[in-house]
C-alpha cells in the first residue's frame, strides 16, 4: 500500500484486495484497512468473494475477465467495455469468478 498526501488530503493506493475472510476488518468502513477519505485500489484477483458492505462514492472497473456487483436486487457485470459508478453509502458485494482480473476502483 502506498501513502499520499497532498494540500492536507489523504489517500491511498492499494495493489491488493482485503482479505474477505477477514473478521477483524470493518468492511463498512470507506477505507477498511486505512480510514481515508480517498482511496484507489488496482489490484490482480481470482474466485473471490466480498460480503456486502457500503462503499463511498466511486468508479468499478474490471479488465482481462468480469467483476460482478450485486447492488440490492440488481446484478451488474464489469468488464473491459463498462464500468459502475456506486453513490456514497452505497450497499454492495462483489465477486470475481475468473483468474487473473483486474479490478480497479477509485
Amino acid at each position: 500500500m502506498n501513502h499520499q498526501n497532498r494540500s492536507d488530503t489523504f489517500f491511498g493506493i492499494a495493489d491488493q484486495l482485503p482479505d474477505p475472510s477477514s473478521t477483524e476488518m470493518n468492511w463498512d468502513a470507506p477505507c477498511p484497512e486505512v480510514g481515508w477519505p480517498n482511496m484507489v485500489t488496482n489490484a490482480i484477483a481470482s474466485s473471490v468473494r466480498f460480503p456486502q458492505h457500503q462503499g463511498p462514492l466511486s468508479i468499478k472497473c474490471a479488465f482481462n475477465g468480469t467483476e460482478t456487483y450485486n447492488v440490492g436486487r440488481t446484478s451488474f457485470k464489469v468488464n473491459d467495455r463498462s464500468y459502475l459508478v456506486l453513490n456514497d453509502g452505497q450497499r454492495y458485494e462483489s465477486s470475481i469468478d475468473e483468474f487473473g482480473v483486474n479490478s480497479f476502483c477509485i
